[in-house]
């Protein structure tokens, strides 16, 4: 099975996160200002919230053809489950695979548990709810 993230669900997960990381960056510098008497200083934000939005835009017009580059992926075949991010692969062997699990709140994470080593962590946004689906079935019918 593979799975590849969707441009319209690249650019959610990436609106989702960064607009939560910038809520909780205003607080701190809010709260910070709060007990300082120089003014806040929000250009941190700018960047934090530019940067994600420039490379976002550059994906969406420039990645396609033959040198498109994956951006989130997922391959589940009889060897192990595959995370491609960026091109860049990360495997566990199914003898090496000790169950997923689903943490946080309003960030959560999906990790792909490795008995010795590290795990597999991304968004739980990174992929449709569909998608999602489909990863989850498959791991729980794995026997570990």
């Amino acid at each position: 099975m593979k799975i590849e993230q969707s441009r319209s669900q690249y650019i959610f997960n990436l609106i989702y996160t960064q607009s939560i990381n910038l809520a909780v960056g205003i607080f701190v510098i809010s709260a910070i200002s709060m007990f300082s008497q120089d003014e806040p200083s929000f250009d941190v934000i700018y960047v934090v919230a530019g940067a994600p939005a420039i490379f976002a835009l550059w994906l969406s017009v420039f990645n396609s053809g033959e040198s498109k580059i994956v951006e989130n992926g997922i391959i589940i075949n009889q060897e192990g489950f595959t995370y491609v991010r960026f091109n860049e692969r990360n495997t566990i062997k199914w003898s090496q695979y000790d169950g997923y699990t689903i943490t946080g709140s309003w960030l959560r994470i999906i990790s792909i548990k490795r008995k010795a080593g590290s795990n597999i962590a991304f968004s739980y946004y990174t992929f449709s709810s569909n998608q999602r689906r489909k990863v989850f079935d498959y791991l729980s019918q794995i026997h570990y």
